[in-house]
């Protein structure tokens, strides 16, 4: 099992040249300011700091985390010393003791310090190649891989506080795939062209959109949609964010969401959005766009 969709489920052959560990140390130190290191517990995090008691994190009841496992699909390679979500599937249907024994551990801790597990920050990353032509690092694309646990945690935490979709979010409408957003752009661009309406269309391309968010960005997005102690568990995730690539290392980022994490495209959107509303509103004051 590869855990990939069937666009990138392709068996290329090996490199002619090996990527070095050095070559992929420069690459996420451009990418994503990343730092190696041997453990990642030294440089993130010696104590957990508790919230005031008046103000722990809102709890995730037992029957969001089944909905959202329910949501994941089965036969994915998942993380090492993870469960996949087939077997959390099983459990949060029909074992209640073992549910209510976990939401009172381990998921108590999280809730009272708004600080996950430092195993849900440390991601495997599987370089896929991109078939762009170009050698070594450039050619890859490292896709992370996020614990099903983890995964289903944080998307319930975040549909607490959902983060708003900006309108000029060409197809992140919830259930609407890409295709179906770039149809009903040719559908609006066809009717205008038929009752003779003038039309602007454009869209704007970040070069490395993902990897150059900086964390202290996030921080800022996320505080104007959600509680404190609520983006600081968020903030965090990113903050001990580190990946794994097996033989090679590990590196801590300094910057970036992680590509293949569940929340990364909201993380991505709320950023990006909001420089993309300064940018228009700014543009608008001065009449250089239309809308």
């Amino acid at each position: 099992r590869t855990g990939l969709g069937p666009k990138r489920r392709v068996y290329a052959p090996p490199d002619a040249e090996p990527i070095t560990t050095g070559e992929w140390s420069q690459y996420f130190k451009d990418t994503l300011d990343g730092e190696q290191v041997e453990d990642p517990s030294a440089t993130s995090r010696a104590h957990f700091d508790y919230l005031p008691p008046e103000e722990p994190l809102e709890e995730v009841p037992p029957s969001d985390l089944r909905q959202e496992f329910i949501r994941q699909k089965n036969n994915k390679t998942t993380v090492e010393g993870c469960l996949p979500a087939e077997i959390w599937k099983i459990i949060y249907q029909y074992c209640p003791p073992l549910t209510q024994l976990i939401g009172k551990g381990p998921l108590e801790i999280v809730r009272k310090t708004a600080t996950p597990p430092l195993q849900w920050c440390c991601s495997p990353v599987w370089p896929i190649d991109k078939h762009n032509g170009k050698p070594k690092c450039k050619g890859k694309r490292p896709v992370c891989g996020v614990c099903p646990f983890a995964r289903a945690y944080m998307r319930c935490r975040l549909k607490k506080n959902p983060a708003p979709t900006p309108f000029h979010a060409y197809g992140a409408v919830p259930k609407r795939r890409r295709e179906e957003a770039i149809a009903i752009g040719r559908n609006v661009r066809s009717r205008c062209l038929r009752a003779k309406k003038s039309l602007l269309q454009f869209f704007r391309d970040a070069a490395g959109a993902f990897t150059s968010i900086k964390h202290s960005a996030i921080l800022r997005a996320l505080l104007k949609f959600m509680p404190l102690y609520e983006a600081r568990f968020f903030y965090h995730a990113h903050r001990d964010a580190h990946v794994v690539l097996e033989g090679h290392g590990t590196w801590k980022i300094g910057q970036g969401t992680l590509q293949g994490h569940s929340i990364g495209g909201n993380m991505f959107l709320s950023v990006y959005g909001d420089a993309l509303d300064d940018y228009t509103s700014e543009k608008d004051a001065t009449k250089e766009t239309m809308t």
